[in-house]
C-alpha cells in the first residue's frame, strides 16, 4: 500500500515491495506541490511497481502454475466449498491447454499472458488448436472459462502474478444452441420401448440406465451415481453430488449442483418394482456398476452405449442422453404440471429454467387454443 507526504512544500512517494530476502522501501520525489498532480503520479508510480513485480514474481512455467492452482482447487474441493466435479473439468481442460502449448517451439511462463499482444496469440492459438481436434464451439468455451478462472486467481492477491486476466478482452467462440432434441414421439417410442424390456426381463445395463432417467426424468449423472443406500460422506451441502435410494427403493433422495430433492418413486412408471428386482440383496454399493471395473460409468462411457440403444428401439432422430430430460420435463408440461411442480421433481433452481427446458408439443398447444373462444 503506498503513500505519499509533504516535505519541504514538496510531495513524496513512499511504499514497500518485496524482495528475494523480504521488503525493500522505496521512495521517490515527485517533483510537485500540487496535491491532484502528485495523486495522479502516486496512481502511475504504483502501476508501474506492480508491473515490475509481475515481471519478478511471475518467471515459472505454466505447468507449475496449474499445479499449484489445483492443489488450491483440490483444498476447496475437500473443504466442500466446490464440487469435485468442477475439479476434474479444471483438470481436463487445463491439460488440453497444456498439450497446446507443448506443439509450441519454447516454453511458456504465466507472466507471457501481461503481453496482450502475446496471450492473444497464445488463446488464438489455442482456439484453432482445438477446432482441428474438431471440439465443438461449447467445449471451447468450457475450456477457456476454466482458463479464465485460473487466471484470475493468479490477478488476486496474495498471487498477483498478472495485473489482469488476458481472456477478459479475448472473444470466446460463439456458443452452440443445443437443436438436437428428441420430440414428443421420439421420447414416448423410447419410453415404451423400455418398459416392454423390462416387462420381458430382456434389458442390459445401458438400457436400466435409461429407464431409470426416463421415468425419474433425473440428469444422466445422477443415475450413473446412484447408490443403494446413503453413506456418511453423503451430506447436504457439501461440494459432491450423489443420489441414494431410501425407504425400500420407494423414493430417490437427490443432491446436485448444491441443491436437494426427494422424488418419490412408488408409482413412478414401476421404479420401485423394477429397484426390487434388480438388487439381488444388495444393500450398499453402486446400483448401476460397470461390469470390469466395479464403479460408476462415465458419462462418455455411456454416450457411446446410448447412440446403439436409439437403433435398437428403432428412435429414427438422434439425440444425446441430456435430451431424455428435456422429453421428460416436457412430458410434464403436456400433461399439465406447473413449472414449479416440475422444478421439485427435476431439481430445478428457477421456474425460468424449466421453460428453457420445455418443449410443448402441437398437440397440447392446439388443446389450450381450443378453449379460446
Amino acid at each position: 500500500m503506498s503513500s505519499i507526504y509533504l516535505c519541504n512544500d514538496f510531495w513524496y512517494y513512499q511504499t514497500y515491495v518485496p524482495t528475494t530476502t523480504g521488503k525493500k522501501k522505496v521512495q521517490r520525489s515527485l517533483r510537485t506541490k500540487g496535491r491532484s498532480v502528485a495523486l495522479r503520479r502516486q496512481k502511475e508510480f504504483d502501476n508501474k511497481l506492480l508491473r515490475e513485480q509481475i515481471q519478478f514474481s511471475s518467471r515459472q512455467k505454466y505447468k507449475d502454475s496449474v499445479k499449484e492452482y489445483l492443489a488450491h482447487r483440490t483444498k476447496l474441493a475437500d473443504n466442500g466449498q466446490l464440487s469435485s466435479h468442477t475439479v476434474r473439468s479444471d483438470k481436463g481442460s487445463l491439460k488440453e491447454f497444456e498439450k497446446y502449448l507443448e506443439t509450441l517451439p519454447k516454453l511458456v511462463h504465466l507472466n507471457e499472458f501481461d503481453d496482450s499482444d502475446r496471450s492473444l496469440e497464445l488463446l488464438q492459438g489455442f482456439v484453432d488448436y482445438r477446432r482441428e481436434q474438431k471440439v465443438s464451439p461449447n467445449t471451447i468455451r468450457r475450456d477457456l472459462r476454466h482458463l479464465s478462472i485460473m487466471f484470475t486467481f493468479y490477478v488476486r492477491p496474495p498471487h498477483r502474478v498478472l495485473s489482469q486476466s488476458p481472456i477478459a478482452e479475448f472473444q470466446l467462440p460463439r456458443a452452440q444452441e443445443r437443436t438436437v432434441l428428441p420430440d414428443q414421439a421420439s421420447w414416448l417410442k423410447l419410453r415404451t420401448y423400455l418398459r416392454s424390456q423390462v416387462e420381458k426381463g430382456e434389458i442390459n445395463l445401458t438400457e436400466n440406465i435409461i429407464f431409470v432417467q426416463i421415468e425419474a426424468g433425473c440428469r444422466i449423472s445422477e443415475v450413473l451415481k446412484l447408490k443403494w443406500s446413503r453413506e456418511d460422506t453423503d451430506v447436504s451441502g457439501s461440494g459432491d453430488q450423489w443420489s441414494v435410494l431410501e425407504q425400500g427403493n420407494s423414493k430417490l433422495r437427490i443432491y446436485c449442483k448444491r441443491r436437494e430433492r426427494v422424488v418419490p418413486i412408488a408409482k413412478l412408471g414401476g421404479l420401485k418394482k423394477f429397484f426390487n428386482s434388480i438388487q439381488n440383496g444388495a444393500e450398499e454399493g453402486w446400483v448401476f456398476p460397470s461390469p470390469r471395473t466395479r464403479k460408476p460409468l462415465n458419462i462418455s462411457q455411456f454416450s457411446r452405449s446410448f447412440r446403439s440403444r436409439l437403433k435398437r428401439a428403432k428412435v429414427t432422430k438422434e439425440f444425446s442422453s441430456h435430451g431424455v430430460r428435456h422429453g421428460f420435463i416436457s412430458f410434464l408440461v403436456n400433461s399439465g404440471l406447473s413449472s414449479d411442480q416440475i422444478g421439485w421433481i427435476v431439481g430445478h433452481s428457477s421456474a425460468e429454467i424449466t421453460r428453457i427446458y420445455s418443449h410443448p408439443d402441437t398437440d397440447s398447444l392446439s388443446k389450450i387454443l381450443s378453449k379460446l373462444k
